[in-house]
């Protein structure tokens, strides 16, 4: 979200806990659109209402909103699987 975040954020894959695709509030979880973050939560949105969930492993979760989560999803997973094989 360059140039409101300057620096970038990466999340390991030993870091993921557990993901999945979600359709959420913006307005009521986050307060609105764009780098929101509540206690342990932090919310990277440009518009919509879905995104990716991602919880770490050090209890803090990331939402990245995406207009096509399931296909977040299987890449994820595709990944995950050829890093386990």
């Amino acid at each position: 979200m360059w140039p409101l975040h300057r620096s970038f954020r990466q999340i390991s894959w030993s870091e993921i806990e557990r993901y999945e695709a979600k359709r959420y509030s913006p307005l009521r979880e986050f307060g609105g659109w764009g780098i929101r973050w509540t206690p342990g939560e932090i919310a990277y949105n440009v518009s919509g209402d879905q995104g990716m969930w991602i919880e770490r492993t050090n209890g803090r979760a990331v939402l990245v909103g995406t207009q096509h989560p399931e296909e977040f999803v299987r890449v994820i997973d595709r990944v995950i699987d050829e890093a386990v094989q």
